[in-house]
């Protein structure tokens, strides 16, 4: 988790030493061949999709509130509304190499970097966060996690629609997390009896066998 932090703020500082060259996006009458990172760095920030299909729309966030909201980002903050987000970042920037990306654009390159950080930090926030609260309702005598209560549907504002997703989506997302956080390791961050933990959840969250198996692969990185 620490060391998934630092990357981030290394890239978040990579970021603010590159503004000059990220503002010269703006005055790109066709979008860049590697726009998908851009469009990543804006789901993860908040923005919605349908914002980001014209090209002279997206090229206009390029200003002072962009590099604020990257600098002010919070990326342990692993809730619901922000895995979704990091589902979507992620398929927009799979099967796009980051030195290719550099080859077409030194200021893409630099978004890229921080995009990635930012996914790695919440997916491992949010392994943390999974191990600590199973632990915790273990210690309580609890040995069932509460389903969880998808309160967002209220009031019919904006974010409520962002909330509804039938439960064959929400499956996807799960295994999609669950993967990445295997190829990256970050369950291996957790030591001890979390570690185990780990592999009691595969038997506990109500997730398909395909994520139970997943789960089941986590195992210490070796020491170096």
């Amino acid at each position: 988790m620490a060391a998934a932090q630092a990357r981030l703020l290394a890239a978040q500082e990579l970021i603010l030493t590159m503004r000059s060259k990220i503002a010269e996006l703006k005055t790109y009458k066709v979008e860049p061949k590697a726009v998908k990172v851009l469009h990543a760095a804006f789901i993860l920030l908040g923005e919605r999709r349908r914002n980001l299909e014209d090209w002279p729309d997206v090229r206009k966030k390029l200003g002072a509130e962009f590099f604020e909201s990257i600098t002010g980002f919070q990326a342990d903050q692993a809730t619901k509304k922000i895995l979704k987000r990091v589902a979507a970042a992620e398929e927009l920037i799979t099967g796009l190499d980051h030195d290719a990306v550099a080859a077409s654009s030194e200021a893409l390159a630099g978004i890229s970097q921080w995009v990635r950080a930012a996914i790695e930090t919440i997916q491992s926030a949010a392994a943390v966060a999974l191990a600590q609260k199973t632990l915790a309702e273990k210690e309580a005598g609890d040995d069932t996690l509460p389903e969880d209560a998808a309160a967002a549907a209220a009031a019919g504002d904006e974010e409520a629609e962002d909330s509804q997703e039938d439960d064959a989506v929400l499956e996807e997302q799960a295994q999609s997390l669950v993967d990445a956080i295997v190829r990256r390791q970050q369950w291996p961050t957790l030591s001890g009896k979390n570690m185990q933990l780990g592999k009691q959840i595969a038997e506990e969250l109500p997730f398909d066998g395909a994520v139970q198996t997943s789960l089941k692969k986590l195992e210490p990185a070796p020491e170096s």
